[in-house]
């Protein structure tokens, strides 16, 4: 079964994939979902005021890092984003501390995913200096001490309290897992959705420390949107399933029991026209 034409001269990107499903997929779609796509829009609207609410809010040792998508730190004094960091060496050394968590780091264990099958004779200075920046910039939002160095060694500092999306994307699917309510389990599938805006860490997954990573999580989010679509077979939800299908084809659109499940979906809503597009 084909999944999308693609003419040979065009690379099969998720970017491309996300363009077709608009282009030929959307604009079948019923008046009803059409209403859905824009309740969707209030609702990142909605989600853009809690954020300004939480920042004047949000205890002054509390950081929230996200990742999936594209780098994100809110402090209590401010949001900043990886365009708002000077170099992509500075993105990349705070999201290898934050996914990596540990006590410290030599200079050596942070040089190599920065600069990868190269050798230096100082990586204490090379790592120095892309701190050194990267503090000055995180003092924009009060974030200066975020990273330490303490005898030969670079520390996340350990009064701030870090909260990360992809912890907090772990942390729903263990209680999906453990929840035995049908109701719970479906709040719980659309935190999933909500949280995973992309990639982790798009712009940069070809990264070799990243990539892995990148790879798992991407996975881990197409696993669990297969289990809330059979979840939601049993329920004959066809419209929420059609849903949760086109929001699972944004990211990974080679999958083909999502294709499969987006299809039966359309067709059990009557809707063969849609079906035969599609396909």
């Amino acid at each position: 079964m084909p999944l999308l034409r693609c003419p040979a001269s065009i690379k099969l990107t998720n970017q491309y994939i996300k363009q077709e499903i608009r282009t030929h997929f959307l604009p079948e779609l019923s008046s009803d979902f059409s209403s859905v796509v824009e309740l969707n829009e209030i609702k990142q609207q909605k989600a853009l005021n809690m954020v300004s609410k939480r920042v004047s809010e949000q205890p002054k040792m509390d950081v929230h890092i996200n990742m999936f998508g594209r780098l994100e730190i809110i402090s209590s004094q401010g949001v900043m984003n990886e365009d708002d960091l000077t170099t992509e060496q500075g993105c990349n050394l705070l999201a290898y501390m934050v996914l990596n968590r540990k006590m410290g780091y030599s200079a050596s264990m942070l040089y190599e995913p920065l600069w990868p099958d190269t050798e230096s004779d100082d990586p204490y200075s090379a790592i120095k200096s892309v701190v050194y920046r990267l503090r000055n910039t995180l003092a924009c939002i009060g974030l200066k001490d975020l990273i330490l160095a303490s005898h030969g060694t670079f520390i996340l500092n350990p009064a701030y309290t870090i909260y990360t999306d992809v912890d907090r994307l772990e942390g729903a699917c263990k209680r999906i897992e453990a929840s035995a309510k049908t109701e719970s389990k479906k709040r719980l599938y659309e935190c999933l959705i909500s949280l995973y805006k992309g990639g982790l860490l798009a712009s940069h997954e070809t990264n070799s420390w990243l990539l892995p990573k990148a790879t798992y999580y991407q996975n881990r989010y197409i696993q669990y949107l297969k289990k809330y679509i059979d979840l939601l077979n049993v329920q004959n939800d066809y419209f929420e399933i059609q849903r949760v299908a086109v929001e699972a084809l944004a990211i990974d659109g080679r999958d083909g029991d999502i294709h499969y499940s987006l299809i039966n979906a359309i067709l059990d809503q009557g809707n063969k026209s849609v079906a035969r597009v599609h396909y």
